[in-house]
């Protein structure tokens, strides 16, 4: 029997296109139009959701088979329902999309739907809402906390039309974000503004009044703080911590929430204000809300922004730019970016996107904090003119290291407890949890070498595939059979996570990421240098990684990492194999 199936890219191209009603409201027919350019027709579309609604609705018992004359919708029963030509025309065309494949099987009709529905129900692809695109690995400052280590010549970046090729099935499968990046975007200014110009053809870019928003999110077009708090979310937050109240602080690892025995109820409460009030606020600064998003991550230092933000303003308000500062003090700043008039641009780009009604957000790292006078009327003044989210550290990794960007933040006790390596455990929550998204990624990065990962502050290994070598369809169809994503899920990267070596690693780290970056390196590095025939792969693995991720080895003498060596080698070369 052969069976018809989605593939991952179906299962999450058949999940976004059932939900567009109900997303994009009044806007559905817009979304619907857009996608419909990458399908052969409107109808070729709506087709695909109707055959594999069959597949979605798991309360019907039913599969889709095919044989060299005709498809069948074949029951548990084992009745057969044709399925009407229309539909079945298509069926080539969702083949080469990467959205079906055709298995033969010998099973039975429910043993077929039992392993058709736990595929839906691990499909990788289940979160996948975003895609980044890393233009360039160039750039035109030398950031001391940057993770890449600074500019990348020889990341030049993809050719545009192999991007855009890249981007088609993300797109054509519903994904509502796109990021673009570097290094800095805007060395690559016309590649830019081409992929821009692309995605805005299949995306809804055009933003609804902030007022409909608030009403449909808070039942209210003008909520108050007490309006916030009695919402889901709030409740929630509430009762992770009340239950903190019951831990040391050894036992949590809070993040921004950072309640343990020592607080009070009192506490709680003060929490869940500042919560709901810095919500509140990011709510009502959007004079629109987007419902799809393209953001330019930029550094805010390149040639006549008047311009660049007059070309974006024209596709919609849901393109936007992202920059940063490293404190409120323009010195300190422009000390860190290692250039002049850094502070200045990034300020004068706020102006221009106020002037022109052009949507800047700010990451502020807050080195130092605001203390003078000049620095709290250069907080109050970026508060005032853009959506703001002000930070504490840096993660290690990169310039960072050297520059020791987590110790120079002044609040990083924000990040309390910090986890150290050997911490992370898949049995603690996700402030010193394995990533989630190794096995069911949220975002997809596509890198300047063609190296498609899940994790921007991942480099120089591979991760899911690259599309220099295969499609991105065939990649993301295939996430579940890399060895990355099979690391996590047989527990290899916790054995990986106690094989880093502690005298180069030496360090406070803010949060579970630099642990999860370096250990996935290293873990992906000992696996090659295995499969090479090296004599002391841990060793070897470590420097390699060291190097890679930004710190230096010290002159110590290496014990020999012997215990069961050779098994672990012939048992790695297998998975490498495979």
């Amino acid at each position: 029997m052969k069976v018809i199936k989605p593939t991952n890219l179906g299962w999450m191209t058949l999940k976004n296109l059932a939900k567009i009603d109900d997303k994009y409201r009044e806007n559905a027919n817009l979304k619907r139009k857009k996608l419909a350019k990458l399908w052969s027709s409107e109808e070729s579309m709506s087709d695909f959701l109707q055959i594999f609604r069959h597949y979605a609705d798991l309360a019907e018992s039913k599969i889709i088979t095919t044989t060299d004359r005709e498809c069948k919708i074949k029951t548990v029963s084992e009745t057969e329902i044709p399925i009407p030509l229309t539909i079945e025309k298509n069926l080539d065309e969702y083949v080469k999309l990467g959205l079906l494949e055709i298995e033969e099987t010998s099973d039975s009709v429910f043993e077929t739907l039992r392993s058709i529905n736990t595929e839906q129900k691990n499909n990788p692809l289940q979160k996948l809402r975003s895609a980044y695109v890393e233009l360039t690995g160039l750039c035109n400052l030398k950031c001391k906390h940057c993770y890449r280590g600074g500019s990348q010549p020889t990341e030049k970046g993809l050719d545009v039309e192999l991007l855009k090729k890249s981007l088609e099935p993300l797109l054509r499968a519903g994904i509502t974000s796109i990021s673009i990046t570097g290094g800095e975007a805007t060395l690559r200014r016309e590649a830019l503004l081409e992929v821009v110009e692309y995605a805005s053809q299949h995306m809804a870019l055009e933003g609804i009044p902030i007022k409909e928003k608030l009403l449909k999110k808070y039942g209210k077009a003008n909520p108050t703080i007490e309006d916030l708090l009695e919402t889901e979310q709030s409740q929630n937050l509430r009762k992770t911590l009340f239950n903190q109240l019951t831990k040391t602080k050894d036992e949590i690892c809070a993040g921004d929430y950072a309640i343990w025995d020592k607080h009070t109820e009192e506490d709680v409460e003060k929490m869940l204000i500042h919560n709901a009030t810095w919500r509140l606020k990011y709510d009502k600064e959007q004079s629109t809300y987007d419902l799809d998003s393209i953001g330019i991550l930029t550094n805010g230092v390149f040639e006549n922004p008047e311009e660049l933000i007059a070309e974006l303003k024209k596709y919609g308000t849901g393109v936007h730019m992202q920059t940063s500062l490293d404190s409120f003090n323009g010195h300190t700043t422009n000390k860190h970016r290692g250039k002049k008039g850094v502070f200045g641009k990034v300020k004068r780009l706020v102006e221009i996107g106020k002037e022109e009604e052009f949507k800047i957000d700010i990451t502020a790292h807050n080195i130092g904090g605001y203390n003078t006078r000049r620095e709290k009327e250069n907080e109050r003044y970026f508060d005032q003119n853009a959506p703001m989210f002000v930070t504490d550290g840096f993660l290690q990794l990169g310039n960072s290291v050297e520059n020791e960007g987590h110790e120079n933040s002044k609040n990083t006790s924000k990040y309390q407890p910090e986890p150290k390596i050997g911490d992370l455990s898949s049995e603690k929550n996700s402030k010193k949890g394995w990533c989630t998204a190794w096995t069911a990624p949220e975002g997809i990065h596509i890198k300047p070498t063609g190296v498609i990962g899940n994790c921007l502050y991942v480099r120089g290994i591979s991760e899911f595939g690259n599309v220099t070598e295969q499609s991105m369809e065939e990649i993301l169809n295939g996430i579940q059979n890399t060895r990355i994503n099979e690391m996590f899920r047989d527990g290899t990267i916790e054995k990986y996570q106690h094989e880093l070596d502690k005298e180069i690693f030496n360090r406070k780290f803010s949060r579970a990421c630099e642990i999860m970056v370096l250990t996935l390196t290293y873990g992906a590095i000992k696996e090659r240098l295995i499969s090479e025939g090296c004599e002391d792969p841990i060793r070897e693995a470590n420097k390699e990684t060291a190097k890679l991720c930004g710190y230096s080895v010290p002159e110590i003498n290496y014990k020999k990492h012997t215990t069961n060596l050779e098994t672990d080698s012939d048992s790695m070369l297998v998975a490498v194999a495979n």
